[in-house]
């Protein structure tokens, strides 16, 4: 993640999915829960970060701070494994 990160970046999802029930592989051995899921469905190109922080503190009703950091932390991991790039606003 860029190190100036703003809530205005829209990250995009650089390599394909497939949904299996509840969990969702999105690379060679690299599975995630539903709300990793709800996140990587949201990560379309269109959306920036904090809208889909505002939608997934929505859906499963949590508290934003913690999400904020959970989904900062859930992203910068994918940047890391090269499955989302991030572009202004």
């Amino acid at each position: 993640m860029p190190d100036d990160m703003g809530q205005d970046l829209i990250p995009q999802l650089l390599r394909p999915r497939k949904r299996l029930r509840t969990v969702m592989l999105i690379f060679p051995n690299f599975l995630v829960n539903e709300v990793g899921a709800k996140c990587i469905e949201l990560c379309d190109g269109t959306r920036t970060l904090k809208q889909i922080i505002d939608a997934i503190s929505t859906e499963y009703e949590m508290d934003k701070e913690i999400i904020e950091k959970d989904i900062a932390l859930f992203f910068k991991e994918l940047e890391e494994l090269g499955l989302i790039r991030w572009k202004k606003d």
